[in-house]
């Protein structure tokens, strides 16, 4: 039950609670954003800068949120006409949680001063391997980014295989063209915004 919850919502929860549920994951991402100076500047992306606007961060999401469902729903109304937008919406949002979740690993800027140091690091003397205090960080923040990164494909599939109906090597294509496409959009509307 509580793995189904996690990993498919979509079957268990009503589409008016997922709504709500997703607009408020998404005010409280900005927040987080701005606290911990995180940018969600991509479909799948979370970057940490020296700071970051609660502005900036809800552009980012907005714009990576819409841009997904747009293409998202253009192909499952292609495949599937009774593909609804509130759907399509729904798994686009809540696909975004897990990267909420990793800004609290940035607290006093903890992962981006780590990153700098080790970058500032390897540029320095590239034979000579980082310190622990330098790596260590870096090497722990990136393993539980990729277990966030699974988790919110994860979301983004499932919500979008309930929503469409979707079967078969055809719909999981249109879909992995569509998330291609969202990212190359967005990351293209948010850098020509900022």
């Amino acid at each position: 039950m509580m793995r189904a919850l996690i990993f498919n919502p979509f079957e268990r929860i009503s589409e008016t609670k997922l709504l709500l549920i997703g607009i408020t994951s998404m005010l409280v991402g900005a927040t987080l954003g701005y606290l911990f100076n995180a940018r969600y500047d991509g479909v799948f992306d979370l970057h940490f800068e020296k700071n970051t606007s609660y502005f900036n961060a809800l552009l980012d999401i907005l714009i990576s949120v819409s841009t997904t469902c747009i293409l998202l729903l253009a192909v499952g109304k292609y495949t599937n006409s009774k593909t609804r937008l509130i759907d399509i919406f729904n798994a686009c949002s809540m696909a975004k949680i897990p990267f909420y979740v990793l800004t609290l690993f940035n607290i006093n800027n903890w992962i981006y001063y780590s990153s700098e140091k080790l970058v500032e690091s390897l540029q320095h003397n590239l034979m000579k391997m980082p310190s622990l205090s330098e790596f260590v960080p870096v090497l722990l923040f990136s393993m539980l980014t990729i277990l966030g990164l699974v988790l919110s494909a994860l979301l983004l599939f499932n919500g979008y295989k309930v929503a469409t109906n979707a079967k078969g090597t055809k719909s999981i294509g249109l879909f992995v063209v569509a998330l291609f496409l969202a990212e190359i959009f967005s990351k293209i509307i948010i850098s020509y915004l900022n």
